[in-house]
């Protein structure tokens, strides 16, 4: 799965070459078919590794809003459940689905973050989870 994840998303941490398909924008000539897109960040978003998953946070801000919906229960199950291994960077796709649903004013995206902010799990930064917070404004409450 891993080199799988690099190639579509982005390389390998302290690696910047080759770079990934996906990571700078998807370019109208070859662009990739829609259905296999989503399926392939689905199953990189389901790795047991932290490292493979924060890539697909990646191209969230690519996706058109009927695919993000589409994403939306597989976006929200990555950030509730940690990857049991990489935990160096499992917080990449848990933070990437926090500001996905502040921008979206996602209410279940506040009460996501407020269970990050309590974690105590390495690699967690407290303040990616109050940012998070941010775009709801005065409606932060419950």
């Amino acid at each position: 799965m891993g080199p799988f994840a690099e190639v579509l998303f982005k390389p390998a941490p302290g690696r910047r070459e080759p770079d990934s398909i996906l990571r700078k924008s998807f370019d109208p000539v070859d662009e990739p078919d829609r259905p296999l897109l989503i399926a392939a960040i689905r199953e990189v978003m389901h790795s047991e590794d932290g490292r493979i998953r924060g890539g697909a946070g990646s191209v969230y801000g690519k996706l058109a809003p009927k695919e993000l919906a589409t994403l939306m229960p597989d976006i929200i199950d990555a950030i509730r459940k940690p990857a049991p291994s990489g935990e160096m960077f499992a917080y990449g796709i848990r933070m990437a689905g926090l500001d996905l649903l502040g921008q979206l004013r996602v209410s279940e995206g506040m009460g996501l973050a407020v269970d990050i902010m309590d974690e105590w799990r390495w690699g967690r930064d407290l303040r990616a989870a109050i940012r998070a917070v941010a775009p709801y404004g005065g409606n932060a409450f419950p």
